[in-house]
């Protein structure tokens, strides 16, 4: 099945501020998000009589339903926005604020921006209705019954104790030249707060050479790299837990390039479980 959009602009029709007047897109599955409002977790609105504020927060609200689905802005094949206002200007700054975010490249599709009296919640000034062509990674990842689906997290028993694991861990990180940026005792953080939590620990690592053009071409990749391993405890027995490398480069649609630049953790966690305690 063909992944491929277009967007034309054919001769015959004015000049755009960055939108197209077509999209054409191959047979591809297809998701349509609800009208993404101004709203926080709590459901209520954001940014009071600030349309900037509200806008930002629509813009985080599209790019977590967008992830949910394993799509991207630019998998966007048609968006319509509402504005609360008459004024030519507010909708041009709107449009501006929008096109210029980490949602930009959905607003290079087909595209509609309309002023309007109200919307539905008291106080929102914005909503944005957009449909996307999910990728084909994204619908592997999604498949309960694909490899990618099955696999999204992987988890290894180690037989050291959860400490002697995270010492083995941060030694290997270390004589393979890598940088440990950080080991994050969850467990330790309960107890200070008065609170039991199973042994808990969080091994934030990685290679700068190798991370920085992944991030430089999918800057959202930044949300997963460095790289983590969990390291828990499971009733006796320590667990080391991350994110499968096909995973992530499903996520980010990461080329085969890009993508071998995170698969190194599949032989380091390995070498972690290796072997007997001494």
């Amino acid at each position: 099945m063909s992944t491929e959009i277009t967007r034309i602009n054919p001769d015959t029709l004015h000049p755009t501020p960055g939108y197209h007047h077509l999209t054409v897109m191959e047979a591809r599955r297809t998701v349509f998000l609800a009208g993404q409002c101004p709203l926080g977790r709590d459901g209520e609105v954001v940014g009071q009589g600030d349309l900037d504020a509200q806008i930002d927060q629509v813009v985080s609200n599209v790019l977590g339903a967008l992830q949910a689905v394993g799509a991207h802005p630019d998998d966007v094949v048609r968006s319509v926005i509402y504005v609360v206002s008459d004024d030519g200007a507010v909708l041009a700054s709107a449009w501006h604020r929008l096109t210029r975010s980490a949602i930009g490249a959905a607003f290079t599709s087909a595209s509609t921006l309309l002023g309007v009296a109200q919307l539905g919640f008291p106080g929102q000034l914005v909503e944005v209705e957009l449909t996307a062509a999910l990728p084909e990674s994204a619908g592997e990842l999604m498949s309960p019954s694909s490899p990618a689906g099955r696999e999204s997290i992987i988890t290894k028993d180690s037989p050291r104790s959860v400490a002697d694991t995270v010492a083995r861990l941060s030694e290997i990180v270390e004589a393979k030249g890598l940088k440990l940026f950080a080991v994050v005792d969850h467990s330790d953080e309960a107890a200070k707060a008065g609170l039991e939590l199973r042994d808990t620990r969080l091994v934030v690592f990685g290679s700068p050479a190798a991370g920085t053009p992944v991030m430089d071409s999918v800057p959202l990749a930044a949300l997963d790299l460095p790289l983590k391993a969990l390291i828990w405890d499971d009733e006796g027995q320590t667990k080391v837990s991350y994110t499968a490398p096909p995973a992530l480069a499903a996520r980010y649609r990461l080329g085969p390039e890009l993508a071998a630049r995170l698969a190194g953790i599949d032989a380091l966690t390995d070498a972690v479980v290796a072997g007997e305690p001494g």
